[in-house]
Formats: C-alpha cells, structure tokens, sequence
C-alpha cells in the first residue's frame, strides 16, 4: 500500500493532475437499510452491482470495497476524492453518459495500480472519480464529473441495481451507505501459523 503526501498547490495547478495517496484500502458497504452491494453477471458481458438484504449465511457475498484516495482535495469542504475498485476482480465503478441521465457502470481497467495511479481532472478517466461526503455516520458518493448526482440503491425494491441519482432526497433512492474499513485479523500470539 502506497503512503500519503501532500502535493505542491503550484504544481497541482500547472499539471491539473490528482495524484493517488492510498491504494486499495479495503471496505465493507451497506445501506441505511441493511442492503448489501452483490455482483451479479459475472459470466455476462457486463456485470452489475446489485443491492439486496442478506442472511448470516450469505453475508461472504457482498462486495469489498476497494478505495483509493487522491490528493490535493479539489476544495474546501468539497469531500475527499477517490476511486471505487471491487475486491477480487478488475472492475471500478464509473459514471458517464449524457449530463441528464448520466449512469454507473463496472468497468475494466487495465493495470489499475499503473493506470489509475495519477488522473487529469480534465481527461475521460475522472468518470472513475467520485467525492466522498460523510454526515454524521453515513457516508454519500457524488460523481465528481457530475455534480449532484449520487450512487443510488432502489428504496423500495428488495433486489436492485445500484444506479445514479440526480440529488439526495429522491423518495425513491437511496444514497446514504454505512462504509468500515476492513482491518486484517490479528492473531494471538499463542496461534499456530496457518
């Protein structure tokens, strides 16, 4: 895992490049309402990101959140820039399309560790960007390409698929997940090696 720094303001602004801090910090997410992201479509051409309630039992489905922070922070109070990467698979979540109907895809990305590592903020892969904005103890994602739109689950559906929504109060969406870091285990001392 890389360390973090702090970029120079001058250079920010003569490259315009945000430069990666942590890589890969692994994270488990839910909504306010207990649902779980899952992958489904695997074997498809284009896999999806679905929300859905699951017992004890099938808890080792959801999704690890893998996320990588960029520095300088665009902004005061504009929220932490980063990138949402699955755990286990090549995929990251992105936001394209018209300005209106923008939506959330999984995308491949070659050599994430490489490619990934410095995004201009002017280039096609910011779609991979999206702000972190944490109140009190839930956390939102806005697209950093566009703003005010949000990482959405359905309300009301048992079983959806994680979309865009434009704003945070829509009635039928929600946009406010419960993100923990995953810390690695640590084992007594007296535990034989595994």
């Amino acid at each position: 895992m890389e360390g973090h720094g702090v970029l120079d303001s001058v250079s920010y602004r003569e490259s315009g490049q945000l430069i990666r801090g942590h890589y890969a910090v692994p994270h488990s997410i839910c909504d306010v309402y207990n649902k779980y992201w899952v992958l489904k479509g695997l074997d498809r051409y284009r896999p999806e990101l679905s929300a859905m309630m699951l017992q004890p039992l099938d808890i080792s489905q959801q999704v690890t959140l893998l996320i990588s922070t960029f520095i300088p922070q665009t902004g005061p109070g504009s929220g932490q820039l980063m990138t949402l990467g699955i755990k286990g698979i090549n995929y990251f979540l992105s936001c394209s399309g018209p300005p209106n109907t923008p939506f959330l895809k999984l995308e491949t990305v070659v050599e994430p560790a490489k490619s990934l590592k410095t995004i201009s903020m002017s280039s096609d892969v910011a779609r991979f960007l999206f702000y972190k904005r944490d109140s009190s103890n839930t956390t939102a994602f806005e697209s950093f390409l566009f703003p005010g739109w949000f990482i959405s689950n359905h309300r009301n559906k048992d079983i959806s698929t994680a979309a865009m929504c434009n704003g945070r109060k829509d009635p039928r969406s929600v946009t406010e997940f419960n993100l923990s870091r995953i810390r690695k285990s640590v084992m007594k001392p007296d535990a034989p090696p595994v």
